[in-house]
């Protein structure tokens, strides 16, 4: 249930039961009249369908799909009770035809209400019952204005309900043309604020309208009353009239002024709260692309810092060459190696050289994980620092393949935080980075407490994530019991690689990056290449198969065709190839690489394969050119 409809029907409502009451107490107070006290009844029962209207979805489903609108509609009855009875000159009586159309409404309410769901059906009608009751009003008052009876109120008040009548029943007939509304509204019964305004008016001059033909019929009653004075209304009791006249317009302008006035506040009230709404999720665009950007900087940073140590196999280099990176020491505090048993290789603390870290939830991850994954670990306390960070890892793998260590970076939670500080501008706004894992914080505005970090965040948000990657919800918060507007977006979400993406990249994208991501795919795509050109590696047998003739290998050779088989893009640099030549023995050298790799070559030819098979790459290695499939087991089973 939104607040802005709920705000509005109950100003209706208001306004309804504020104009009831001045007629019902002007009937009180002035016996015989004939219009006034069923007009009242009339706009006492509106006031109840319209706060039952306003909690629609918070009552039973029968009510408000059946009892309001029955409500409404014999508010239509009563009015046309009390014109009736105002142009006969007697007293109301029952309205067999009206009440007998409510009766009648009531089946399809409750057929299209609950048995087959149809709000536009109900809305139809509802609408077209509505314009025949107050068809027969708007006639009842033309006939009586046409006779000059009852004078300029009588002919605007036939121009009111004429005018109701025509739009309820364009309102029944656009009903039934319309789409179907979603079936979880079905049930809710929205409104504008400018529908409501022109109630207020329509209400408030009907009202008025109603007051003085009252007036004015009690003025020409005594008149022709046996025994008046003289030839007409004594002066004091025309200006006692007139004077309630006015005192009851007063009051009447009153309450519409109130009502206008309640309108113009809630609309107001509800383009701030879009405004907001707008400024909260444009801030959450901007926070979630700063985390995207800063957690792209350090897994860079890890992924070089990893590189470069597989490459050197010196910590000492891999310290120098970590120190020269020059990164912010105000977000990363700093990159680690930690050995495959979970040691601490390098630190400027001499106390953590040595310690182990082999019981956190991130060592645990990549030992049991072969995939090449990023992993953002909860916040914990560092056994070093002894300051809160969280930290982000990458898995090394040895050159055999068997798990090697991980590279991690220990992140500041409160570089997050200052950033969004900056951005939402302090006041009340409140900032959360979430783990979509494990629920809990990365970082947070403001800051909570030492115990929360490592609690689960419980809230409305995982619910709205299953329905959407980003949104606005409304929630009630636990800390200060506010309503508050929550902004989310999911952060990194990977989704078009499933959905078949060769590219995957964050909006604004520099075009050197994008260049750089093409020409990357360019190198990947590469033709289908016929079977009988693909050579088939049996590492049991040590054979080269081909479409010539099947060729004998060494060891050494199905290892180093087994390696560019697996590698991406069949590119394997020259050291890991000269510690798979050497095969645990003492290293090789260059020339000696070289010399294998001529051989690998010519066997490659001599199978079949087209040169050139293997190339050399400046500055990296060599890359095999053909296509090559590995079996595993005489079972049939190959990895290409």
């Amino acid at each position: 249930m939104e607040i802005t409809t709920l705000t509005l029907y109950t100003i209706a409502g208001a306004l309804s039961a504020g104009l009831s009451l001045v007629l019902l107490a002007f009937a009180r107070f002035r016996p015989g009249t004939l219009v006034a006290k069923n007009y009242g009844l009339a706009l006492l029962i509106l006031a109840a369908g319209f706060f039952g209207f306003g909690i629609g979805p918070a009552l039973p489903r029968w009510v408000s799909v059946i009892a309001t609108n029955m409500v409404l509609l014999s508010s239509c009855v009563l009015q046309y009770s009390g014109f009736a009875a105002f142009c006969a000159q007697r007293e109301a009586t029952l309205d067999r035809w009206g009440w007998g159309l409510v009766i009648l409404s009531g089946p399809a309410f409750w057929y299209w209400g609950l048995i087959e769901p149809n709000g536009n059906y109900r809305s139809a009608v509802f609408s077209l019952a509505c314009a025949a009751i107050n068809a027969r009003t708007a006639f009842l008052l033309l006939r009586q204005a046409l006779r000059r009876a009852g004078g300029l109120p009588v002919w605007f008040l036939a121009l009111l309900f004429s005018t109701v009548t025509a739009w309820m029943a364009a309102r029944g007939v656009l009903s039934l043309a319309a789409e179907p509304a979603p079936p979880e509204v079905r049930s809710a019964n929205p409104t504008l604020w400018i529908t409501v305004f022109w109630y207020i008016v329509v209400a408030s001059l009907m009202t008025v309208c109603v007051l003085s033909i009252e007036i004015e019929r009690m003025n020409v009653a005594r008149v022709r009353a046996p025994g008046a004075e003289g030839a007409g209304l004594g002066l004091v009791e025309f200006f006692r009239n007139k004077l309630l006249l006015l005192w009851g317009a007063a009051i009447v302008l009153v309450f519409g002024v109130v009502g206008e006035l309640g309108i113009a506040y809630t609309s107001f009230n509800g383009l701030e709260q879009a405004r907001l709404v707008r400024t909260t999720a444009l801030a959450n665009e901007a926070f979630a692309q700063h985390t995207l950007q800063v957690t792209s900087q350090v897994d860079a940073i890890l992924r070089a810092v990893r590189g470069f140590h597989l490459r050197t196999r010196s910590l000492a280099d891999t310290e120098a060459f970590i120190d020269a990176l020059g990164f912010d020491r105000s977000m990363i505090d700093n990159v680690y190696l930690i050995a495959p048993d979970g040691r601490i290789l390098n630190s400027h603390d001499t106390e953590a050289l040595g310690r182990s870290v082999a019981d956190r939830d991130y060592f645990a991850f990549h030992r049991a994980t072969s995939e090449d994954e990023l992993f953002v670990a909860p916040v914990e306390i560092g056994r070093v620092t002894a300051k809160h960070h969280f930290r982000l890892s990458r898995r090394l793998n040895s050159p055999d393949g068997r798990f090697g260590g991980i590279v991690l970076a220990t992140v500041n939670p409160e570089s997050f935080a200052r950033y969004y500080r900056d951005l939402g501008g302090g006041g009340q706004n409140i900032a959360a980075l979430l783990g979509t894992a494990d629920r809990k914080l990365r970082a947070r505005v403001p800051e909570p407490t030492p115990d929360r970090w490592r609690e689960r965040f419980e809230s409305p948000l995982w619910k709205a994530l299953e329905k959407s990657p980003a949104g606005v919800y409304e929630h009630t918060s636990t800390v200060d019991g506010r309503l508050r507007a929550y902004a989310y977006r999911r952060v990194g979400e990977m989704k078009g690689y499933d959905s078949g993406a060769d590219i995957y990249l964050t909006k604004p994208t520099a075009p050197e990056e994008l260049g750089a991501a093409i020409r990357a795919l360019s190198r990947r795509i590469r033709p289908e290449v016929p079977a009988a050109d693909r050579l088939s590696l049996n590492p049991v047998t040590l054979q080269l198969q081909g479409a010539r003739a099947a060729v004998d290998v060494s060891d050494q050779e199905c290892l180093l065709l087994s390696a560019f088989a697996k590698a991406a893009e069949h590119r394997v640099e020259s050291w890991q190839l000269m510690e798979i030549a050497a095969g645990g023995a003492e290293e090789i050298t260059k020339s000696t690489l070289e010399v294998q790799i001529v051989r690998l070559r010519k066997k490659l030819e001599q199978a079949g394969a087209a040169a050139p098979t293997i190339k050399a790459i400046r500055g990296f290695g060599y890359q095999l050119c053909v296509a090559l499939e590995v079996r595993k087991s005489s079972a049939g089973e190959a990895e290409a």
